[in-house]
């Protein structure tokens, strides 16, 4: 619904959705946009949003929630559902929006009815609504309520705690702890590493998952955790190599429609094709378009389409290299352009240029350089990273919240990638940002490695290892 919603406005759908689901969170819906400085590209997204949804007879997960509150202001509502359960339990409480945290203090009422856990350093949902003072000032809130502070770790070995307690005592805003970790003897191993080039990294994170597999763990004993997405194409590529089987947690970089949109292009430059056209003259923007061959004469009246074909011919009869077919493709389609003038197109240009370092790194590496072979090489490496099959958990930050492995590569610690150059303007931001890198430590139980390159990357603009590493081991 989001994407149709978000068609000819030039808002990105991914954007779009997290933005409209950060302010329902806070309990704001969609007539009180105007009154919060909603961009107004941003609002005619979600007045559409809304519309379709109701035609639908359907609701969103932040629908729910918000419906759910402004029910509960009804103090009848509540008193009919606070007398319907006898305690109400709650875990990752640091984590809740304010709507949700509304719904739970009209569900209490004056009675101390709820059972909460949480800790306020594996915060990391501020841009949905979550704040600090959920937990800091939770007495608040819940007056009659008793605080007990959990002081001992029966997950994490000795030297992870202590290292992620030396990285998280750098945020200001938080409350100070110490935490007893299960096993002072214990065998547990922090292991760092730096490369010159990221491909260097990958190939050593592949070539130390063999020797521990070699060692007794299982594949699916080992997680690498990155930032961002378009991280998993260089290790995807390393573990196709070395003949690892690998599953990606929420996606994987080939993917991302911006990804798959270019692969289309690539695909009838090298191979024609009335059905591939169809799809390679919907590029940059996607859609439906009729996939019927009696109407691609009808379809190439239009000028842009007359225009794109022909730029698409033009490249097809040039026969160029492979990184230099991309390029075209990129600048005569004004890709660029395209995302930048997009809210949310950061994240898509990222890939993009991720992509581009994909052919760079084909055309260095394999004596036949040709379009069909790079095409053939990223079927290959999709179809050895299959999302929910058996083998090494390739994922974000994000998506490994709550999980936990006896082996953790934190993979690309170089500033501008994690912490995220967008995130160092503000101390909030980066406080935010050392959050997740807490998170990220706190997934191993056995080994942690963390990894780094310092060749500079396009778009964080730094050569340099992240500021986390210093922090941590006080260098």
């Amino acid at each position: 619904y989001m994407k149709k919603a978000c068609e000819g406005t030039g808002v990105d759908y991914r954007y779009a959705t997290n933005r409209i689901s950060s302010y329902k969170a806070k309990g704001i819906d969609v007539r009180m946009a105007e009154t919060i400085g909603v961009s107004e590209k941003c609002l005619r997204v979600w007045i559409k949003y809304q519309e379709i949804l109701k035609n639908e007879n359907s609701l969103d997960y932040d629908d729910v929630i918000l419906y759910t509150m402004k029910l509960f202001q009804d103090e009848v509502v509540a008193r009919e559902y606070r007398n319907r359960f006898s305690h109400i339990l709650v875990d990752e409480f640091q984590d809740l929006s304010p709507a949700q945290i509304s719904i739970l203090r009209q569900m209490c009422g004056d009675n101390n009815r709820i059972f909460a856990t949480g800790d306020d350093d594996q915060m990391i949902y501020g841009w949905r609504g979550a704040n600090l003072n959920n937990i800091r000032k939770f007495g608040d809130g819940f007056p009659s309520a008793k605080v007990f502070r959990l002081t001992r770790s029966f997950r994490l070995p000795s030297s992870i705690q202590r290292a992620a307690s030396n990285l998280i005592r750098f945020n200001l805003e938080r409350e100070e702890k110490v935490v007893i970790p299960r096993d002072f003897n214990d065998k547990s191993s922090i292991i760092i590493k730096q490369f010159s080039k990221q491909s260097g990294e990958a190939s050593f994170v592949a070539s130390e998952i063999k020797k521990l597999v070699k060692a007794g763990y299982n594949y699916s004993d080992i997680a690498v955790i990155y930032r961002v997405n378009y991280l998993s194409r260089g290790l995807s590529e390393a573990f196709k190599k070395s003949g690892i089987p690998h599953s990606f947690v929420g996606g994987g970089f080939y993917e991302r429609k911006e990804i798959t949109g270019l692969i289309s292009v690539l695909e009838y430059i090298a191979y024609g094709g009335k059905t591939r056209l169809f799809k390679a003259l919907l590029y940059p923007e996607g859609g439906k378009a009729s996939r019927k061959k009696t109407d691609i004469d009808q379809i190439l009246k239009n000028k842009e389409m007359k225009k794109k074909y022909q730029i698409l011919e033009n490249i097809r009869g040039a026969s160029p290299g492979i990184t230099t077919t991309i390029r075209s493709v990129i600048d005569f389609f004004n890709v660029v352009q395209y995302y930048t003038d997009r809210e949310g197109g950061l994240e898509s240009l990222e890939n993009i240029n991720e992509f581009l370092k994909a052919g760079e790194e084909f055309e260095e590496r394999f004596p036949e350089k040709s379009l069909k072979k790079f095409l053939e090489y990223i079927q290959e490496v999709s179809r050895a990273g299959v999302s929910g099959q058996e083998g090494v958990n390739l994922m974000t930050v994000h998506s490994a919240k709550g999980l936990e492995f006896p082996v953790v590569f934190i993979y690309a610690l170089r500033d501008g990638v994690f912490p995220l150059l967008r995130s160092l303007s503000t101390r909030e931001e980066l406080e935010e940002e050392r959050r997740l890198m807490y998170v990220a430590m706190t997934r191993a139980t056995e080994r942690l490695y963390l990894t780094c390159s310092v060749s500079k990357n396009r778009l964080s603009g730094s050569d340099k290892p992240s500021r986390f590493l210093s922090e941590i081991f006080g260098q």
